[in-house]
């Protein structure tokens, strides 16, 4: 299995788990060396990030882990909920063959 290297993009869940897989099962790292390993398959705003960090900040790979997903949070897809849908609105002029494709989104 070849890890895609996080550039800032993606959702960090994914990534954090093919990085858990790759480590634990394929290498034998355990946590204690996953901090260590970590900032190799970083590239791009990812990896501008993890050097910014104070070292200060965390100790051990959860830690690190937690920064990681809270810092990249965004790029979790959101799943719609009813106020979502409730809200979606057809625009005044907008005709059926565009507002379809845009609700099915949703």
């Amino acid at each position: 299995m070849k890890l895609n290297k996080l550039n800032g993009e993606g959702d960090p869940n994914v990534h954090l788990q093919e990085f858990k897989y790759l480590m634990e099962l394929k290498c034998g790292i355990n946590n204690n060396l996953k901090d260590k390993y970590f900032p190799l398959i970083l590239t791009s705003e990812a990896r501008k990030w993890f050097y910014t960090l104070d070292p200060r900040l965390f100790s051990s790979y959860n830690q690190l882990k937690v920064l990681f997903k809270i810092n990249f949070r965004c790029n979790v897809q959101q799943a719609t909920t009813l106020i979502d849908m409730m809200n979606f609105k057809q625009g005044p002029y907008e005709r059926i063959e565009t507002f379809m494709p845009r609700y099915q989104k949703i």
